[in-house]
């Protein structure tokens, strides 16, 4: 095990973060450049996993001040979930020609998240976060696990 992980620290230890092909890039790395390092390591996902690549349900939550207002979901780029509870179609593909809206479409595909309380840890979880990074904008990201809504 030491011959394996140890070497991978230290890589990934010396590693920098570079933000390229962004078009953000010359400013974020900028940015990064002024971070020390250093790493978190969380278990890994336990639950069930039930996107359309066999992998967990991940929902990317916009939180600006405080207050988580949507989410967008990995395996289902074309849904967004509101804090009223609604989950809207949307393309975010550059052919369509309303650019990603559709005049707020109902997408009923995921709603088993808002009926079962998912969204309403989701956006808890999410602000709770923030709130502790003390931060004024961020993504948050989610996974959600089918069997445990309050989690």
């Amino acid at each position: 095990l030491n011959e394996v992980v140890i070497p991978w620290l230290k890589k990934k230890w010396s590693q920098r973060p570079n933000d390229s092909g962004r078009a953000w890039a010359v400013v974020m790395n900028r940015l990064l450049d002024t971070l020390q390092p250093g790493m978190a390591i969380q278990a890994p996902f336990r639950g069930m996993r039930v996107s359309p690549y066999n992998t967990p349900l991940e929902v990317k939550v916009e939180v600006l001040w405080g207050r988580a207002y949507l989410g967008l979901f990995a395996d289902y780029h074309d849904v967004v979930a509101l804090r009223d509870g609604s989950l809207e179609y949307t393309c975010r593909d550059s052919a369509c020609p309303e650019w990603w809206t559709h005049g707020n479409v109902p997408d009923l595909r995921l709603q088993w998240i808002v009926e079962n309380g998912h969204m309403e840890a989701v956006w808890s979880l999410a602000e709770l976060a923030a709130q502790r990074i003390g931060i004024d904008e961020a993504r948050i990201d989610i996974f959600i696990d089918p069997e445990r809504p309050n989690e």
